[in-house]
């Protein structure tokens, strides 16, 4: 035990291991700050759901109404719903803003040719405002 004591050589090795292991754990702690935000961020979740759309073709003009509810917990930007008749005939509507669990909704009319019966494409594009993209297709029977 004394011999440990008169060794300086000694007590300076274990000096140096607890520095060592001091500038580790603030090495970490500063990466765990610095990246903590863009981890989170990329894990957030984007979910948009398309809970309705429907062509009312029996109405003169004729109605398309689409309904996107935000399950996800990133808002939405911006939707785009594109209700496609044939070649480049179609109608978009398009919601702003869609909050974390909100629900809204979007209607136009047109005097496009869609018959009722028929089945038709529906494609909702949106972004969200952590920079995530969300692409779905849905067929529809208009009415």
């Amino acid at each position: 035990m004394f011999k440990l004591l008169r060794e300086r050589r000694g007590i300076s090795e274990l000096v140096m291991v607890l520095i060592m292991i001091s500038l580790a754990l603030v090495g970490g702690g500063l990466a765990y700050a610095i990246l903590g935000g863009t981890v989170s961020s990329v894990s957030s979740n984007v979910s948009l759901e398309l809970q309705s759309a429907e062509i009312n073709a029996s109405a003169t003009p004729k109605v398309v109404t689409a309904v996107v509810k935000n399950n996800g917990s990133v808002a939405i930007t911006s939707a785009t719903i594109v209700f496609y008749r044939s070649g480049n005939e179609n109608v978009t509507l398009t919601i702003s803003d869609i909050s974390a669990g909100l629900t809204k909704s979007a209607s136009s009319t047109t005097d496009l040719a869609f018959e009722a019966g028929k089945t038709y494409t529906v494609v909702l594009e949106a972004d969200a405002a952590k920079g995530g993209k969300i692409s779905k297709t849905v067929s529809v029977l208009a009415k």
